[in-house]
């Protein structure tokens, strides 16, 4: 069977709350599903953060988009609000885990950041590695509970 995009989000959003909740994280889900994120989670000193949930299907990469494109008649590129969004969870059904990107991982890139599954033999300080981001406290500001 095939993956429609919302059997796709469902699958991130439920993987995502299983971790959280796994990790003493609790959750909050918003009521309306018109709000920039998907979930708010709550630290045991009741820090809270907004956090938007990924379903990243790729191989060898996971891509963090900071924009979304509509297409009609036109094309408009809408660029991610961070005042409304403190994170991204991203769930990898290749690696089945769920990577943590704090929003100050992606202000100020044009277009996202993109996550490394696999290690690299090249020696490059510029790689993202997907590992560095399975530490829940990074949806938290400075990468912390508050």
């Amino acid at each position: 069977m095939k993956l429609t995009t919302c059997d796709k989000g469902d699958i991130a959003v439920a993987m995502v709350i299983a971790d959280l909740t796994s990790k003493g994280i609790k959750i909050s889900l918003p009521i309306s599903a018109h709000l920039p994120f998907d979930l708010i989670a709550i630290s045991e000193n009741y820090a809270l953060s907004r956090v938007q949930i990924k379903y990243c299907d790729g191989d060898e990469k996971i891509v963090l988009s900071t924009r979304t494109i509509s297409m009609s008649s036109i094309k408009i590129i809408n660029h991610v609000n961070f005042e409304y969004v403190d994170a991204y969870a991203a769930y990898s059904p290749k690696t089945n885990k769920v990577f943590y990107v704090n929003k100050n991982s992606l202000i100020g890139k044009s277009t996202g950041l993109t996550l490394r599954l696999n290690k690299s033999n090249r020696n490059n300080s510029k790689i993202n590695y997907a590992d560095k981001f399975l530490d829940v406290n990074n949806i938290w500001l400075g990468g912390r509970v508050v």
